[in-house]
């Protein structure tokens, strides 16, 4: 035990007698420093790797595990589209059989139907192919002799409706077509002994034609324009002449004689009307009034003539309207009232119908020629 004493005591006082240690105090801290600078740089190292491996350890928890499950997820969806996008094929496949499957129905069912039509127009155009040859057959057996009776009496038959037309329904054109018509089938024969007949037809043809064209239409509408502008216009009359002016009476006839009677009561009639009652009416205005009507009244029953082709009644209407007017121009100062009258002395002129005819010779002609071939085939048909 006493030699490791002296060891000890050996070591203290070699550490009391080192000059460096005595001269220079803050070295001997310094070996006991060191240590511990290395043991905070490695705290620190381990501190770092701590938080990289926490940080790392966080990413791999946060970062690669949602993107783990986002892949997750995208593969899921990914199998749903593919599933989704097989149903839909199947659908579209099942559909497109089924579109197909009826258009070929519709198609089959319209090829049927324009397969019958087919049919039926081809029976049908059989079945007139047969009848025309029929026809043919028929024209075939005819010799001339029945073509020409046949013609013969078609033109009888149409001129006797051309006279129909002409003296019943007034309607000149209808005639002169039938007429022609009817001449179309002797020029089809041509046959020289039928010549007078077709020369009746010519003469007839042309004196229809050349008839003036029906005015009622015409003459109807202007008596529609003459009612109006008698019906705007006011007539008044005229002022009483004085004694100067009056007719002499020896030399005056009994019709000037009785106006210069009317005018003068007129004229009274008038003072006394205006001096007494100048609210009523006055006496000259209703006779005036009612010369008006009457004359409205006779152009009315002019027009439904001229509509009915009436010429007497229209003669007889314009000629009583025109009397009335001229006696109203006499006494009335109104200017509208002398065309007006005028142009009812001009229509009083004018034809509703033209002058047709007495008779178509042709007609009697054709009459006496179908006779003819008539008796013609019935002498045949007793032999």
């Amino acid at each position: 035990m006493t030699p490791t004493k002296s060891t000890k005591d050996t070591d203290a006082v070699a550490e009391i007698d080192s000059p460096t240690d005595i001269d220079n105090p803050t070295e001997t801290t310094t070996p006991t420093s060191k240590p511990r600078r290395g043991g905070m740089g490695w705290l620190v190292a381990v501190l770092v790797l701590a938080a990289a491996g926490a940080a790392l350890w966080y990413g791999y928890q946060v970062v690669v595990l949602k993107q783990a499950q986002q892949l997750h997820e995208l593969t899921r969806q990914y199998s749903t589209l593919e599933q989704q996008f097989s149903q839909l094929q199947q659908d579209l496949k099942s559909q497109n059989d089924t579109f197909k499957a009826t258009v070929d129905e519709q198609i089959q069912q319209s090829n049927r139907g324009l397969q019958r039509v087919l049919n039926e127009q081809a029976d049908l155009l059989e079945s007139n192919q047969m009848a025309v040859r029929s026809v043919q057959a028929e024209l075939a057996q005819l010799d001339i002799t029945q073509q020409s009776s046949w013609r013969i009496f078609e033109a009888r038959a149409l001129a006797e409706r051309a006279a129909s037309k002409l003296w019943i329904e007034q309607d000149i054109a209808a005639a002169v077509e039938l007429l022609k018509l009817a001449d179309s089938h002797l020029r089809a024969l041509s046959n020289p002994a039928h010549q007078a007949v077709r020369q009746a037809l010519a003469d007839d043809i042309l004196r229809l034609s050349s008839l003036p064209a029906q005015q009622s239409e015409s003459i109807t509408l202007t008596l529609g324009s003459l009612r109006n502008q008698l019906q705007h216009s006011h007539w008044y009359q005229q002022p009483t002449p004085g004694v100067s002016n009056s007719v002499n009476e020896a030399s005056a006839s009994g019709w000037q004689r009785f106006k210069q009677s009317f005018t003068a009561l007129m004229d009274k009639l008038i003072r006394v009307q205006r001096r007494d009652t100048p609210v009523q009416p006055l006496i000259a205005d209703t006779y005036f009034t009612a010369s008006k009507e009457r004359v409205l009244l006779q152009l009315q029953l002019a027009q439904q003539a001229a509509l009915s082709g009436s010429q007497q009644v229209f003669e007889q209407a314009l000629a009583t309207a025109i009397e009335q007017l001229t006696t109203i121009t006499e006494i009335s100062d109104n200017a509208d009232i002398e065309p007006i009258l005028e142009q009812l002395m001009t229509l009083q002129e004018a034809k509703l119908q033209p002058e047709l005819p007495a008779q178509l010779p042709a007609v009697a002609l054709l009459s006496r020629l179908a006779e003819q071939y008539a008796v013609g085939q019935t002498a045949e048909e007793d032999l």
